[in-house]
C-alpha cells in the first residue's frame, strides 16, 4: 500500500526517502437509493465516477435483505 517516489536531500545523514499511499487501485461503491430507482456508482478515492449503472426499485414492497444482495451486485456484478 505504499511505495517510494524518490530520495529527499538532506542536509546531513541518510538521504530520505519520499514514501506515498498507493491509492491508484482503491475504489468505493456508493448507492443512492430512492423509492423508484437505485444508482450504484464505483468512484475512485477521490469520488471520480469511474462507472455507474441503475436499476428499478420498490422500496415500499421490497424487504432489505432481499433488496440489498442485488444493489451490492449492480455495482460488484457481471458487467459492472
Amino acid at each position: 500500500m505504499l511505495y517510494e517516489t524518490g530520495p529527499l536531500a538532506a542536509p546531513i545523514g541518510h538521504p530520505a526517502q519520499l514514501i506515498r499511499f498507493d491509492d491508484r487501485h482503491l475504489r468505493t461503491l456508493a448507492i443512492d437509493i430512492g423509492h423508484t430507482r437505485a444508482r450504484a456508482s464505483v468512484t475512485d478515492i477521490y469520488g471520480r465516477e469511474l462507472r455507474s449503472r441503475q436499476a428499478q426499485v420498490d422500496v415500499d414492497r421490497a424487504e432489505a435483505a432481499d433488496t440489498l444482495p442485488s444493489l451490492l451486485d449492480l455495482g460488484f456484478g457481471p458487467g459492472a
